[in-house]
């Protein structure tokens, strides 16, 4: 009987963390801004629940005199929302799949769209394609 509850223990302990994993839908790796306008902002999502975060912009037509911002942290994922934590506070993302689109990219491109929260991130509204 006590190698049977041994048994067990065993296997749940490494079950459990492959069920943990599988609950995060979101793709790990770069996810960029598409342009267009005077800012750029690149999100790496690493497979140890880590991100870099680089956010740069310019004044119209002087791009060589860009001021770059590069922040790192933690970030939560379960099922297609990813939650980051910027200057001790959270922001959410949810995966999408973009479909039709204006901007000439994959149907099946996938981004992360950042909620309208009451926030002055520059994340806010923000849609960041996966490279």
């Amino acid at each position: 009987m006590f190698r049977i509850i041994r048994n067990f223990i065993l296997v749940l302990l490494f079950v459990t963390p492959i069920v943990a994993c599988s609950q995060c839908n979101v793709t790990k790796g770069n996810y960029s801004s598409a342009g267009g306008s005077e800012n750029n902002t690149t999100l790496t999502i690493l497979g140890n629940n880590t991100f870099s975060l680089q956010y740069e912009s310019w004044q119209p037509g002087s791009y060589e005199n860009r001021k770059t911002s590069m922040m790192k942290g933690h970030w939560l994922c379960k099922d297609n929302q990813i939650t980051i934590e910027l200057n001790g506070e959270k922001i959410t993302a949810k995966k999408i799949t973009i479909g039709k689109n204006p901007l000439g990219l994959d149907e099946n491109t996938i981004a992360l769209q950042f909620k309208n929260e009451n926030s002055d991130s520059f994340l806010v509204n923000e849609i960041l394609y996966l490279n």
